[in-house]
């Protein structure tokens, strides 16, 4: 099937998330404001909940694309459904390198790449620090970041709950880093660190505003 076909699909899952989000969770959206019309970006945000890729990016009225474990796609069924919602699958624990070309030739093309620079769910919806691998996309890419936060999907669908709850969900999209603003890292390991450890900084930042 064309690329086209799975872009309507796409605008169809999220349609349908949308109404189910302002229904089921009461969700608020703040921030709007701070995300780019065009252009190239990273969508950065927290992860505590399997609701979170639709969450970040439903409320945009750009199309956004997320990374997910390829170990998650069963069979051809769940890879259909995936494509549809424009999941990329990515290898976990080796270095994914056709995954990895395909994430910053989308940026690079004006595409929104949400990723979690945590690198997993957190098992107590606490804020953990970031892993390098953001910091590489945003180096190799030469990306700018938008921040995000999304507060009350734990709550809702914390790891290992297999139906969410209704509670308040809220979002929060903050200023965009840009990726000028990371030219004082080093190459290498300790420069990927450094990026991810400012962009959680961010993070956190959002989540005070939004939950004090």
């Amino acid at each position: 099937m064309s690329q086209k076909f799975y872009d309507r699909a796409y605008m169809v899952f999220w349609t349908l998330y949308a109404w189910v989000f302002k229904i089921f969770f009461r969700w608020q959206v703040f921030g709007l404001e701070h995300v780019p019309r065009a252009g190239g970006a990273i969508l950065a945000v927290n992860h505590a909940s399997l609701l979170d890729p639709p969450l970040g990016g439903v409320g945009l009225s750009r199309r956004i694309w997320f990374l997910g474990r390829a170990s998650l796609i069963r069979n051809r069924f769940v890879a259909f459904l995936m494509k549809c919602q424009h999941m990329i699958p990515i290898t976990r624990g080796e270095a994914d390198l056709g995954a990895m070309k395909r994430i910053i030739s989308l940026i690079r093309s004006g595409e929104i790449v949400l990723m979690f620079p945590e690198g997993t769910r957190s098992i107590d919806g606490v804020l953990g620090p970031g892993k390098e691998g953001i910091g590489v996309f945003v180096r190799h890419a030469r990306a700018d970041v938008i921040p995000c936060y999304i507060s009350g999907a734990w709550r809702a669908m914390p790891k290992g709950c297999v139906l969410p709850r209704p509670r308040k969900i809220r979002i929060s999209y903050g200023p965009v880093i840009r990726y000028e603003e990371f030219d004082d890292c080093p190459k290498g390991r300790r420069g990927y660190a450094m990026i991810s450890a400012r962009i959680m900084e961010r993070i956190a930042a959002l989540q005070q505003q939004l939950e004090s």
